[in-house]
């Protein structure tokens, strides 16, 4: 039974390989279903659309050159040296700040004195601390619009924050930090 067994099995083997020899599975062009080949290429001709020239800006009230000397120091609106990143930060300054608490929650309003003839941008916070210094809570400062992204204009602008702890903090101590990634700037 066996040997009846494995002859079947090769003789299957055998036709299987035979069928299989003899289909070919190669790709072939038949002209027939082919569509035929373009026999000059189409150019391609772009269409060109007008742009708007740049025109030359009039400067305005606003706009307050930096200039430089021939020496490389580089001047702000007001004939100062620029000589680091923290260069505008000298023309803020913050007033009539009051913490108080409301309907159980903490907030914090101030006002900031831009002092730039053009307007500042930047991102502030507030920290609070303890008497031994320990850090109570932070909280980011927000503009007019809601915005902690700040566009200060020239003059006073009113700024609050919302300050979310459990601790009181109307009796504590509070500094007012410039956020180092975003570097306060005149908005170009």
């Amino acid at each position: 039974m066996n040997k009846k067994r494995a002859l079947t099995i090769c003789i299957a083997l055998a036709l299987s390989a035979a069928f299989i020899g003899c289909s070919d599975t190669s790709p072939y062009l038949d002209p027939a279903v082919t569509a035929p080949a373009i026999l000059s290429p189409v150019p391609f001709t772009p269409v060109p659309e007008p742009t708007a020239s740049p025109e030359p800006a009039t400067p305005g009230p606003d706009d307050i050159p930096v200039t430089a000397d021939p020496n490389g120091n580089i001047y702000d609106a007001l004939g100062n040296v620029i000589t680091d990143a923290q260069h505008y930060r000298q023309y803020l300054g913050f007033s009539d700040i009051r913490i108080y608490e409301y309907g159980g929650d903490t907030f914090m309003d101030l006002t900031v004195t831009n002092s730039y003839p053009e307007r500042l941008i930047c991102a502030l916070r507030a920290e609070f601390y303890d008497e031994e210094g320990n850090i109570l809570a932070v909280s980011s400062i927000q503009g007019p619009d809601g915005s902690f992204l700040l566009t200060l204009p020239s003059g006073s602008t009113p700024l609050y924050s919302t300050i979310l702890t459990d601790a009181v903090l109307t009796d504590k101590i509070v500094v007012i930090i410039f956020d180092d990634n975003t570097q306060v700037a005149p908005v170009e």
